[in-house]
């Protein structure tokens, strides 16, 4: 009977270091994917803001100014 517990709390210790194992490599392959998204996030963003902000020269309904007049509308 004292082997049968032992042989027991041995395969839940590893079971539990198998899953621990399995969390570990799942966390960093997330990590992993996490950091290129961020970056990909992030030159989006900068060209976004560039183009964002030299594309505000459209005409707005009910304004007499011309198209591209030089600077932008705040």
């Amino acid at each position: 009977m004292l082997r049968a517990s032992e042989w027991t709390e041995s395969l839940r210790d590893l079971v539990t270091t198998i899953r621990e194992t399995q969390l570990n490599i799942q966390g960093n392959r997330l990590n992993t994917i996490m950091k290129k998204v961020t970056s990909w996030a992030a030159i989006i963003a900068i060209t976004t803001a560039v183009t964002g902000f030299y594309g505000q020269n459209v005409p707005i309904r009910g304004s007499r100014r011309p198209r591209g007049s030089g600077r932008p509308r705040w």
